[in-house]
């Protein structure tokens, strides 16, 4: 089949994946993306300069309308394929034109504003170039960082160091897809990523390619399941025994305040039987304390951390489901970063 050509409407549920998958759009749809099979995993494929116009116009919307926040007075599109969005996008934002590094020297172009690269599609390294005669472009303006899919982010990377050999910080990355969370250990965690629309990681399975939810970015407004598209998973286990836990724990406790009240202001006794009540009120708030603590460190496991997330990410996409326009946004922890790190 040929991709990238047609939004679709969201398709019937599936749980696992052969050969495609049909990637959930910001108004609804769908976009039909080829899976990459990297051996225990696989991604997503998006090669711009082979969409169709109906969806690079759709994607480019998407990206302008998630980059808009930042105010940005100028767009570098990084090659190559971040041509094919740079300038619809500065387009788009109401800029009169863009600046597009590039792999290939000209005569006049300065070796000290090249940067060496390369990329998961492209692993042959390479350099990029700036042209000297775009700095007065740049020079104190607000600039944002386009490309097509950030993966690993190598190249999103060689981007940064390019621009900051021009004296340039930007002030945000805008891709057209956020693909698994890959590149987030090593981004700068002061940097915003937005993006028209995020794929997970994919795990090979007996069935087919299954989708990795936990591989979407820390943070990330996006869900396994928008407009319908996938049936999400009961989560109610995950959300609800924390928080059982935790209301069990208040009740116990309160129950333990009013008792001591009561045996210390409305209860005649003995000494003897003083002590017992005392210690059987006393053995009541241990008990409370310790429902408090298993409920807080239910709440603290990755599997409660993730259904969390989910959950709130599903009210989001809901509400957002019905806006045809419009990205999303993410700005990497890089403590958050490492953990994710470390758990995969």
């Amino acid at each position: 089949m040929e991709f990238w050509q047609e939004l679709i409407p969201a398709p019937r549920p599936a749980a696992a994946h052969a050969e495609h998958y049909p990637a959930p759009m910001p108004d609804g749809r769908a976009l039909v993306l080829p899976l990459r099979d990297y051996g225990a995993i696989a991604v997503t494929g998006l090669i711009g300069n082979q969409a169709g116009f109906a969806v690079q116009r759709a994607l480019c919307g998407w990206m302008a309308e998630a980059a808009r926040p930042f105010g940005a007075e100028v767009v570098v599109g990084l090659p190559t394929l971040g041509h094919v969005f740079g300038g619809p996008v500065a387009e788009a934002l109401g800029h009169p034109n863009w600046v597009a590094p590039g792999y290939s020297r000209k005569k006049w172009y300065d070796p000290a504003l090249s940067v060496p690269t390369s990329s998961s599609t492209a692993p042959d390294a390479r350099r990029m170039w700036l042209d000297p005669r775009l700095l007065p472009r740049l020079a104190g303006r607000r600039v944002l960082l386009v490309d097509d899919v950030i993966s690993t982010g190598s190249s999103a990377l060689a981007g940064l160091a390019l621009l900051r050999l021009a004296g340039v910080e930007p002030v945000a990355l805008c891709v057209a897809l956020a693909q698994g969370d890959r590149w987030v250990p090593d981004w700068p965690a002061a940097l915003p990523v937005a993006a028209a629309f995020a794929t997970p990681l994919f795990r090979r399975a007996p069935q087919g390619w299954v989708p990795d939810w936990s591989t979407l970015p820390r943070g990330w407004p996006c869900h396994p399941a928008p407009a319908g598209l996938y049936p999400a998973p009961d989560l109610r286990g995950a959300l609800l025994m924390p928080r059982l836990w935790l209301v069990l724990g208040a009740l116990s406790g309160l129950l333990a305040v009013a008792l001591s009240a009561w045996a210390a202001h409305g209860l005649v006794l003995d000494e003897a039987d003083h002590r017992r009540v005392q210690s059987a009120l006393t053995m009541q708030g241990w008990h409370a304390l310790a429902l408090l603590a298993v409920g807080l460190l239910a709440e603290r496991r990755p599997g409660a951390r993730l259904a969390h997330r989910q959950a709130a990410a599903s009210r989001w996409v809901r509400s957002a489901s019905a806006a045809p326009s419009g990205g999303w946004c993410c700005a990497a922890s890089r403590s958050a970063s490492r953990r994710r790190a470390a758990r995969c």
